[in-house]
């Protein structure tokens, strides 16, 4: 396999870095003939083309729903098991306010697509590492190459989405990070079944009328994250925690990781402050 030099600008330094890659480009021309013929079995096309777990779905705050990236992943596994791959398309780039990043699909040593992933990405974010900047984008691009082998297309039907915003998603008016009072959207509280008794996760508050007063507000991981990077001291930061805490209880897995890293931040960032 050949060898080729890419120029990569380091995020830290701004440094123009020399990287030595494995060049792809002729073993991918080689795939190109296997396109589009990976041949299903009436298993695996179940496992691809059936309706998406609704209950499964996820809301930004923007109110553009997803799909976390771990569905994508056992969806490909219960149809393939290990037999395939998702192959960079040499080293990601910082674009703007971007990391991009391009991946191919390979399915049973074939080629069954080719995606960019996106990921926003500031570096002086110190809440957002390179690393998590190019996890971010290895999982869109991985969302893409789903889609374009029939994986949750409902995702973008408007009438789906409009449905389902319906059923499963609220809005409510809050401050964004630029001061200006607009709209977001969350999930609606889980509600679970314990015999015969009905709870659900956290109670509804209206946000426009929320108060310190008030036992618990439910957030979405973006609003807790801002009120934890808000936090002027330790004290401070730790009212907000024991407030707030429980809505991790809601969280998708990488959403609680999100939360947890940005607490875990803001600490260590008071404690070289008060030294």
């Amino acid at each position: 396999m050949t060898q080729k030099i890419e120029e990569n600008i380091s995020p830290e330094t701004g440094d123009t870095q020399l990287i030595q890659l494995n060049d792809f480009d002729k073993e991918i021309e080689k795939l190109i003939p296997t396109c589009g013929t990976v041949a299903l079995t009436e298993q695996q096309k179940q496992a691809l083309f059936r309706p998406v777990n609704e209950q499964d779905i996820e809301i930004r705050p923007d109110g553009l729903i997803y799909l976390p990236w771990v569905e994508y992943v056992a969806r490909l596994k219960e149809a393939f098991g290990l037999n395939w791959a998702i192959v960079p398309q040499g080293m990601p780039k910082h674009n703007g306010d971007y990391l991009v990043w391009g991946f191919h699909l390979i399915i049973q040593g074939k080629l069954a697509g080719f995606a960019i992933g996106e990921q926003e990405y500031n570096p002086d974010n110190a809440y957002m590492s390179w690393s998590d900047a190019c996890e971010g984008a290895k999982s869109n691009a991985l969302m893409r190459l789903c889609k374009g082998i029939g994986i949750s297309l409902e995702l973008w039907k408007p009438s789906f989405v409009n449905a389902w915003k319906e059923r499963y998603a609220e809005s409510y008016w809050d401050t964004d990070k630029h001061g200006k009072r607009r709209k977001f959207w969350r999930k609606k509280p889980l509600t679970q079944l314990e015999g015969k008794k009905e709870v659900t996760s956290y109670k509804t508050v209206n946000s426009a009328s929320y108060t310190d007063t008030d036992t618990i507000k439910p957030l979405t991981p973006s609003e807790l994250v801002r009120k934890i990077q808000g936090a002027e001291s330790l004290p401070h930061l730790k009212n907000i925690w024991s407030k707030h805490h429980k809505c991790l209880d809601t969280y998708a897995p990488r959403d609680k990781e999100l939360v947890t890293r940005a607490k875990d931040g803001k600490k260590k960032a008071l404690l070289t402050t008060v030294k």
